[in-house]
């Protein structure tokens, strides 16, 4: 009984100090995906529960382009030899692009907008996106637009942002004058609005410093880009005022701020005569 007793104390302290001998090896992460120029530290890739010491563990894997890549850990064993483990990792891109704009995109009548210059596309690929733009608009109607940008990276992950294209009508100057200034020799014409809604219109037969002007006097109204003026009246001299036989009504088209146009002329803003 006794030396079978011995003989297992043996086996059982064979047993114990068989396992010491095993060398420890690093046990890795199911999940080897990491995302595109992201920060991936390689300690980030070994399972928690791992108890060796990491040698290069602080070093970054290289994340910058799509595909797999190969990396090695140097760590060091149950033993405290150094010890190297190979492996690939796959660089994905799941992440979609931002978009980044305002909400609502304003512009008047007849002024075309580069709608694609209005957004910023950044994604986390680094490469250059350039949005693309859904739904109907017209830069030459007034009124308000529901448009889409939608961004897609190489990898085809898509964002999309929706905002409000504002086609608003163009203001007008109510001080100084709308001038047509003949190429050559010719009449000058200058266009006065004002606030109250009415107009002068003042012809010059020739250069404004080489001989008189006629006034004729009306009102105007804005509709959308047409500015419409009607003209009753007229002052050949100072002082004196007639009514026309007729009114003149002439159809102006609003280019801009400081510029209107009739039947092809074009009228240009300026503050004062010269």
């Amino acid at each position: 009984m006794k030396k079978f007793s011995l003989l297992v104390c043996a086996m059982l302290v064979l047993i114990l100090t068989s396992g010491c001998g095993k060398e420890e090896t690093l046990t890795l992460k199911d999940n080897l995906d990491v995302e595109i120029n992201s920060e991936v530290k390689l300690s980030s890739l070994v399972k928690e529960d791992s108890k060796l010491e990491l040698i290069n563990g602080e070093q970054l894997v290289d994340t910058s382009s799509l595909g797999k890549s190969k990396v090695t850990i140097k760590y060091k064993n149950n033993k405290k030899k150094d010890k190297e483990l190979s492996f690939e990792v796959n660089v994905i891109d799941t992440k979609v692009p931002v978009i980044d704009c305002k909400d609502v995109i304003n512009t008047k009548v007849g002024t075309e907008v580069d709608l694609v210059k209005q957004v910023k596309v950044t994604d986390n690929s680094k490469e250059t996106i350039i949005p693309k733009v859904e739904g109907s608009y017209d830069f030459n109607k007034i009124g308000k637009y529901s448009i889409t940008f939608v961004a897609t990276d190489t990898s085809g992950n898509v964002a999309s942002k929706k905002v409000t294209l504002v086609v608003s009508a163009p203001t007008i100057k109510t001080s100084g004058y709308y001038v047509l200034k003949p190429k050559s020799s010719g009449v000058w014409e200058y266009v006065q609005l004002k606030k109250d809604k009415t107009i002068d219109y003042l012809i010059w037969p020739c250069a404004p410093e080489a001989c008189g002007f006629f006034t004729r006097m009306g009102t105007y109204k804005v509709d959308g880009n047409n500015l419409t003026i009607t003209l009753t009246h007229e002052q050949p001299d100072v002082g004196y005022k007639e009514k026309l036989s007729k009114p003149v009504v002439m159809k102006f088209t609003i280019v801009s701020e400081k510029q209107i146009s009739y039947k092809g002329n074009k009228y240009n803003w300026q503050s004062n005569f010269n």
